[in-house]
């Protein structure tokens, strides 16, 4: 068994595991889209569709969601034996306090890290108890949320995806438009694309069964997510799996600047789409 690697129920193994669903053949996807596809964009659209795979999974099994509370209460557990062995008090598990740069500095002997300054033990220790924090705020909030996950947002979920496969189209380049060829003489490449690449995911997760459904689930994806960064979508993703607000997200921010700036475009999409965050 490989370092690092959770040993995992044989049913959440055989779903939640990529390896098990996500085998797209590039060549075969290049020839439906003719067109060469940049490595980048598969990297980027292959992250997100295994993101999506696994999350959508949630609500497919109730077994399936035994097995990954179990994990992320493993993950709660380690990440708070990590607080308590290295020597920093933890105050208060379900919500940790903000641990200063000096009182890290009190709790570790300096000596062994050198003088204090710019890459000092203050800047170190802070960051290293920062990242704990962010750990466990984060298995709060699947553990808070993960009960709640349902296989109906599967829909919105599916059109939040591949916003982000046309987002990284067009930002490489690439073309991205959805006719259908109940207007046009032909369904457009990006329809073909689409069409093949969903069937990488999970059978749960797929939508619509025809190139004409499917430009106009794309059509509604851009009208609702279109203007939407990548990053947010991919958070967006995450809430609609748990069950949980943009306002969630403020227990694992801190004073994250990039993360506040997701808060801050999901809750303009939550008042443009009020039925959105609605479980």
């Amino acid at each position: 068994m490989s370092a690092g690697r959770i040993v995992v129920g044989a049913d959440f193994a055989a779903a939640a595991s990529p390896q098990q669903w996500y085998k797209p053949n590039w060549s075969r996807l290049e020839q439906v889209y003719d067109c060469a596809i940049p490595e980048l964009v598969k990297d980027q659209i292959s992250f997100a569709t295994i993101f999506f795979g696994r999350l959508a999974l949630l609500g497919t099994s109730t077994k399936r969601k035994s097995e990954i509370i179990k994990h992320v209460k493993a993950w709660q557990k380690t990440t708070e034996n990590l607080f308590e062995h290295s020597g920093i008090v933890l105050l208060d598990p379900k919500l940790p306090k903000k641990i200063t740069p000096e009182v890290v500095s009190k709790k570790f002997n300096q000596s062994k890290w050198g003088s204090t300054g710019r890459n000092g033990p203050d800047r170190a220790f802070s960051y290293f108890a920062d990242s704990l924090e962010t750990a466990l705020a984060s298995s709060n909030l699947m553990l808070l949320g993960i009960n709640q996950a349902k296989a109906s947002r599967v829909k919105d979920q599916w059109e939040v995806w591949v916003s982000i496969v046309r987002t990284s189209f067009i930002e490489s380049g690439l073309r991205a438009t959805a006719s259908s060829g109940d207007k046009h003489p032909d369904h457009s490449k990006f329809v073909k694309f689409i069409e093949a690449f969903q069937m990488t995911l999970p059978k749960e997760c797929r939508r619509f069964s025809d190139a004409t459904t499917i430009a106009k689930g794309i059509q509604s994806a851009t009208r609702r997510f279109g203007s939407i960064e990548s990053k947010t979508l991919l958070w967006l993703i995450y809430l609609l799996a748990v069950g949980q607000g943009p306002e969630s997200l403020r227990r694992i921010a801190n004073n994250n600047d990039e993360v506040a700036a997701v808060i801050r475009e999901l809750l303009r999409l939550k008042k443009r789409e009020p039925g959105i965050f609605v479980f």
